[in-house]
């Protein structure tokens, strides 16, 4: 079944990033599992992954450690890749 845009909520700021992101999101649907994984662009390298573990927030998430570039941040739930952002890192 196709996730509508009442039952997943996503954002990504500020774009770009220097030190962290705040990803803000809404799961309004049943789910097991969800977590946020962030890719660099260029080489589809794992960088983070994180658990969520309530339906509703806004996290806050470092950058220390992740170079200058393009990065995607996806929010799978339950093991798929529902919705994706991509933003960039500068220094």
């Amino acid at each position: 079944m196709a996730e509508t845009a009442q039952e997943v909520r996503f954002e990504v700021y500020p774009n770009p990033a220097k030190d962290y992101i705040i990803a803000d999101y809404k799961i309004d649907k049943a789910y097991k599992h969800a977590n946020l994984q962030i890719v660099e662009v260029g080489t589809a390298r794992l960088c983070q992954s994180i658990d969520l573990y309530t339906a509703n927030n806004a996290k806050t998430i470092a950058l220390q450690g992740l170079s200058a570039g393009a990065y995607t941040i996806y929010l799978q739930i339950d093991g798929k890749k529902s919705m994706s952002y991509t933003f960039e890192i500068i220094k």
